[in-house]
């Protein structure tokens, strides 16, 4: 009798996103998914604390692309927000998808997504 055998390779990229939540400051992990090369897309959110995200390496990789939110996306699980922001100073911000303009939650520097920079500093899912 022949065997059939096939490997599948369906290795996907994954990485947490670390953002603060505008409206509480606490900390959330979004996990984002590469579907093709440099197209991520952001599935879920969850609560984190900050050592732990320091622990586990969340703030040590570069990843850049064109990021979207799935319609499956909970938003921020610590105010809702379905939004989120690169600051330039290099932190991660929920934000409300009604505005334009908002502030950063780490530094308090004004923003504005229209001109919102594609590279965020997030950490692998092991």
């Amino acid at each position: 009798m022949n065997e059939f055998k096939m490997e599948l390779n369906c290795t996907k990229k994954v990485q947490i996103i670390i953002g603060k939540c505008i409206k509480t400051g606490q900390l959330f992990g979004m996990r984002a998914e590469e579907f093709s090369p440099e197209i991520w897309s952001v599935t879920w959110a969850f609560p984190i604390k900050d050592k732990i995200a320091k622990n586990e390496g969340y703030d040590n990789t570069k990843i850049s692309g064109f990021f979207n939110f799935t319609d499956t996306y909970p938003g921020c699980p610590h105010c809702g927000a379905k939004g989120s922001v690169l600051c330039r100073c290099g932190k991660t911000t929920c934000f409300d998808n009604d505005t334009t303009i908002g502030k950063c939650a780490w530094c308090n520097n004004q923003f504005n997504v229209a001109y919102n920079r594609l590279t965020m500093d997030v950490g692998s899912d092991r």
